[in-house]
């Protein structure tokens, strides 16, 4: 069995996602446990670097994340954009807090 990403709006099924086996999970796991390891180590200075980039790729790519939520939780588009837009804003402070 799958999950499935369902369009609330018309019962439309958008995507299925295969269901994650126990060696799947596993995998997953030990790959976070690594990252978060290479990321706590990282300066405040390099972490806010890659927050920063990721808010500049949200802003580009704001219209398709608000599109994506309208289609997956049945918001309207005008909702959608004013709970991106704020996260988006936010990342860049919440690191410049955190390097200084």
């Amino acid at each position: 069995m799958s999950y499935q990403s369902v369009n609330p709006f018309n019962g439309e099924s958008m995507q299925s996602f295969p269901d994650m086996t126990d060696k799947t999970l596993e995998a997953a796991l030990a790959q976070a446990s690594e990252t978060y390891e290479k990321w706590r180590h990282l300066s405040y200075a390099a972490r806010a670097k890659i927050i920063n980039k990721a808010a500049q790729l949200l802003h580009e790519q704001s219209d398709a994340f608000a599109h994506t939520m309208t289609l997956e939780m049945g918001k309207r588009i005008s909702e959608a954009r004013g709970e991106v837009l704020p996260i988006m804003r936010r990342m860049p402070s919440a690191s410049w807090h955190r390097s200084n």
